[in-house]
């Protein structure tokens, strides 16, 4: 039980850090700062770039693993942009 919530805790904190690196690469055009903004503007970008990546795969009916390999790819690039270019704006917030 305690091990779940523990898992639970980290896999929510995770999808929060996610978000905040998709939100930051709007956040940069718009004015607000706010950590609340920046997360939910990740949480769209997120799932809207998912959707546009997964549509034509589901159209062409590949295969599962190419969206995994893709997303993945996607997701460790956005991550590692924000490490390396928005390191101090990260670390300020």
């Amino acid at each position: 039980m305690i091990l779940q919530f523990i898992l639970d805790f980290a896999l929510t904190a995770g999808y929060l850090v996610l978000f905040l690196c998709f939100g930051f690469l709007v956040n940069r055009k718009v004015s607000s700062e706010s950590l609340s903004v920046t997360c939910l503007l990740g949480f769209f970008l997120y799932f809207s770039l998912f959707h546009l990546l997964a549509l034509p795969m589901k159209i062409w009916k590949w295969p599962l693993h190419r969206l995994t390999v893709l997303w993945s790819a996607v997701v460790t690039a956005v991550l590692l942009l924000e490490l390396v270019f928005d390191r101090t704006r990260i670390i300020a917030m």
